[in-house]
This record gives structure tokens, C-alpha cells and sequence, in this order.
């Protein structure tokens, strides 16, 4: 009966904490200091800085940790405490330093399909009936990588170009694989004219983009389109609809293999159009073959309208929904000066004077649904196991991302699943379940070990609950009203026991301050 009444408190404390709305309060770090464990106290005296952003107590530290990673975790941020700012900034730049043999063990131990050739992918699976295997094994690598990879700034670069390069794997089933390894994780963190290149070599982005189709005689605009409205230099940036029709014109002959080497790019000199042309007041003399795309690709990634499209990307990615022109203009700069490298942009998009200087962190954005089931997984150290159900280890993972609303590789137009917290703040009850479903131990071996959180913020008891909770998932920046919610329930119920304490931790991950960084 207890156990009744305290799962009808639980969901309805839940919803009247989340319908609260808007982020506000300043997370009371001093209190934290107060409970005796020694990670609070540190926490707390961490959390005294320049001011606050609005909706906690200022962190450099925590700030970098949160932004720059698939999520917060006590680990990571005394990690960045020991480094400072600038050392785990650099720590995370420099990623190829950083050992994750063991998630790579693992990924290799338990997906066959991610090291195959597209020859080997096509016998192995596309031959046989197959392909459904090998998407959902990159479905559920993409998700334990994003949970437990060491090099984090690459996972989060990986999660933003999986949108800006996007692809549907209904529409190129097998091929995904060898795009996402050998363009999207290659090409993470070098430099965005590689990346656009490998793209647009990728076998699967003709594909899904109907390159294939795209001959002299009947000429399609597809690929020449999202090239230039998606992938560089943004919708009203210059060009007009003679420029693409004359971009298409460069690109007939690019195609892919369909047999043997199913998902190779190949380029068919049969089917250019090999008469002159002008794409963006440039002429192209005639005879030019492949070179005709190669040029388009090189000259749009020196684009001024390509820099800032890019940085404005990048910027909303990390910080802000709306950077300002300046901010923009600034890391857009560092683009053109450093050929697109993508490490120099990072860098400045986090450089303390500039961000200080915009007020970037007062504004907090809300996490997307990947974001939001991952960041909660690695704040609470979650182990993902196998089970009998299911084919892959995080396979469940992958089914509830499905359920919330962003399935990897699931998103079927060309411009990716959005960056909007109007898209995804009206979402909310799908997070819950997750969250309950993970904290009451429903989803199979999936294992939340309150011993192992204990290890990190001391033994739980009813007066430090709200703020361990606190620290578990913000690292001391949950609102005074959030934590507020916490200790009312846990004051509410008649007993405190592990029932109470991972219900007390749902609640915290149900929070505004949990749905937002």
C-alpha cells in the first residue's frame, strides 16, 4: 500500500514539476558543502566563480563538461577541475591522446559489421536478406559510443554532423555504415572541406540524395540542392535557382555501385554533361569531366556564406540558439583563415573572454532526446548488459530514443532531426517513462547501481537527498524550486528506502533543470 501511494506521489510530482515550465532560481551550492561528503563540499566551493548564468551557480568547469560532452558526470568534472578550463578543453581537442581502446574492444568484439567493406558489408549481409542486422548494429554502436567513449567532444561532433550530412537508412540501408565510419567519424573533428569532400564521395549520400538518377539527359537537382542549402552555404545566401540547376549539371556521372561493391562512389563518364557552365558567376570550361564537382565542392568551402553557415552551426550546436552576428562573424573568421579547420573553431567558439563577453551561458538550451536519454545513463553510471530479448547490447536504448522521437538514423528528410526547443519541449511525457523505467529497474540489464552513486556523493539519507540527486545530474546547478519538488517528496513519504531513493533520482531526471544544459 505504501509502495502504491508513493508511485501516485512520484507521478504526480513529477508532472507538477515539469509543468512548471521556465528555468529560474540559483542552485544553492553552499547547502551542498553542508551535507559533509566530501564530492559536495568540493562541488559547492567549485561552483564559486565570475556570477551566474540564470539558472545555477557559476562552474567554468562544469559549464565545459556539460557542453562539451553527451553529458554531465561527477568523474568528468573533477576530471576538468584537475585539468582546468583550458587543459580539458585541449585534452578533448587533442582526442587521437585519449585511450578508448575499451569502448573500442567492445565495438569490435560485438559488431561485425562496423569494420566491413562495402564489398564485404554487400556478401554479408545485403546478399543475404540481412541488411536489417547491420543497421541495427550501427544503431546501437552509435549509442554505446555516445554513452561510454572517452573521446566526448568527438561524440558530440559526431551527433551534429549525423544531422547536417544526414541519411535515412530506409532509403540506403547497408551503406550507412561505411558513411558513418568512414565520413562522419573520420572527418568529426579535421576540417569541414574533408568532411564536405567525403560526403560527397560517399556512395550513401548519392544515394539518398538521388545522385544516381542524375544524368545529361534528364538532369536532377536533388544533391545539387541540399549541397548548397544544407550542407554549405544556407537558404538566402547568394544563389539562385540557375546556380543550381548548373551545380546539378557538374555533378551529373556521380553515382555509386550497385552490385558487388554495393555503396562504392563511382563516377560514370557516360552520363556528364560535359558542356561549359557557370555556377555563382564562375564559368567552368567544358571537358571537365569529374573535375566539374570537385571544383563546386572546393569553391563552395571557401564560400564567406559557407564559413558563417558553419559557424552559426557549430555555435547553436554548443551554446546558443540564437549567437549573435558578432559571435559568428568571429568564429567564421577562424575558418577562413584555418581552412576550415574544425579544432580552431571549437576552440574559439569556447574561449572564456568570448563567451563571457555574449552572455552565451544565461540563455540554457533544451537537451534533444538522444541527448537527454545518454546524459542521463552516464550521469548515473548506468552498466548496459545483453539479454535473451534483444540482438545487441543497447538495443533497448535504441527502441526508446524511438519511442522519445529520434531514432538514429531514422530521420527521412535531408535536413536532420532539428536543434529546437520548440520541436522538442513539447515532448515530455516519453522522457518520463524512460526515466522511471530506468530507475525502477524495468528496462532488461540495464542496471543503476545505488552502491556505485553512493561511491561518488556519500550514503543517501532523507536531509542530503536533493542535493546528492543535484550533484549526481547537474553537478550542483538544479534550481532552488526543482530541489525543492525533491525534498517534499522524499519529507512526504512514510519511509525512506532504495524505493524512495531512485524514485527521489526519476524525479530529479524529469526536472527542468535536467531537460535543460
Amino acid at each position: 500500500m505504501e509502495q502504491a501511494e508513493s508511485a501516485d506521489s512520484s507521478r504526480a510530482l513529477s508532472r507538477r514539476g515539469l509543468l512548471k515550465g521556465a528555468v529560474g532560481g540559483v542552485a544553492a551550492a553552499a547547502a551542498a558543502a553542508a551535507t559533509g561528503t566530501g564530492l559536495l563540499a568540493s562541488a559547492a566551493k567549485a561552483a564559486s566563480g565570475p556570477g551566474t548564468y540564470g539558472y545555477g551557480s557559476w562552474d567554468w568547469e562544469r559549464f565545459l563538461v556539460e557542453r562539451l560532452t553527451m553529458g554531465y558526470t561527477v568523474a568528468e568534472h573533477l576530471h576538468a577541475k584537475a585539468l582546468g578550463y583550458d587543459g580539458y578543453l585541449a585534452h578533448q581537442l587533442h582526442f587521437r591522446r585519449i585511450d578508448d581502446s575499451q569502448l573500442e574492444n567492445l565495438l569490435q568484439s560485438e559488431f561485425a559489421s562496423l569494420s566491413l567493406s562495402p564489398g564485404q558489408l554487400w556478401q554479408a549481409y545485403a546478399k543475404t536478406g540481412n541488411e536489417a542486422i547491420c543497421v541495427e548494429q550501427l544503431r546501437a554502436a552509435s549509442v554505446l559510443s555516445a554513452i561510454y567513449s572517452k573521446r566526448q567532444l568527438v561524440e558530440r561532433m559526431v551527433d551534429l554532423w549525423m544531422d547536417h550530412f544526414n541519411l535515412d537508412q530506409k532509403k540506403v540501408n547497408i551503406m550507412a555504415t561505411t558513411d558513418h565510419r568512414e565520413v562522419i567519424r573520420k572527418h568529426a573533428l579535421g576540417t569541414f572541406p574533408d568532411l564536405l569532400i567525403a560526403s560527397a564521395h560517399s556512395g550513401a549520400m548519392q544515394c539518398y540524395l538521388d545522385n544516381g538518377s542524375n544524368v545529361k539527359a534528364a538532369p536532377n537537382e536533388n544533391y545539387a540542392r541540399e549541397l548548397m542549402e544544407l550542407h554549405t552555404m544556407g537558404v538566402r545566401s547568394g544563389y539562385t535557382e540557375a546556380d543550381v540547376k548548373e551545380v546539378a549539371r557538374c555533378f551529373t556521372g556521380w553515382t555509386y555501385k550497385n552490385g558487388g561493391w554495393w555503396g562504392t562512389f563511382q563516377f560514370n563518364p557516360s552520363d556528364h554533361d560535359y558542356g561549359a557552365k557557370s555556377v555563382l558567376g564562375h564559368p567552368i570550361a567544358s571537358g571537365g569531366g569529374q573535375s566539374d564537382g570537385d571544383w563546386v565542392l572546393a569553391k563552395l568551402a571557401r564560400k564567406t556564406e559557407t564559413s558563417k553557415f558553419v559557424a552559426r552551426k557549430l555555435l547553436r550546436h554548443f551554446l546558443s540558439y540564437e549567437p549573435s552576428a558578432g559571435f559568428v562573424d568571429r568564429v567564421a573568421e577562424v575558418y577562413r583563415n584555418q581552412r576550415g579547420d574544425l579544432k580552431s573553431m571549437v576552440y574559439e567558439i569556447f574561449d572564456r573572454q568570448n563567451i563571457a563577453q555574449e552572455g552565451i551561458a544565461r540563455v540554457p538550451k533544451i537537451k534533444r532526446p538522444n541527448h537527454f536519454v545518454v546524459s542521463l545513463l552516464r550521469a548515473l553510471d548506468v552498466q548496459i548488459g545483453t539479454d535473451s530479448w534483444t540482438a545487441n547490447r543497447a538495443d533497448w536504448m535504441v527502441l526508446y530514443l524511438y519511442l522519445i522521437g529520434m531514432c538514429p538514423f531514422n530521420h527521412m528528410t535531408p535536413d536532420g532531426f532539428p536543434d529546437s526547443a520548440e520541436v522538442w519541449g513539447n515532448s515530455m511525457l516519453p522522457r518520463w517513462r524512460f526515466a522511471c523505467d530506468l530507475l525502477e529497474s524495468r528496462i532488461p540489464s540495464t542496471v543503476v547501481d545505488l552502491a556505485r552513486l553512493e561511491r561518488m556523493v556519500g550514503r543517501f539519507t532523507p536531509y542530503t537527498i536533493a542535493d546528492q540527486v543535484d550533484l549526481l545530474l547537474t553537478g550542483g546547478r538544479m534550481t532552488e524550486v526543482d530541489k525543492l519538488e525533491l525534498q517534499t517528496f522524499v519529507d512526504g513519504s512514510k519511509r525512506f528506502d532504495e524505493r524512495i531513493i531512485r524514485e527521489t533520482i526519476a524525479l530529479g531526471a524529469q526536472s527542468p533543470s535536467f531537460q535543460l544544459y
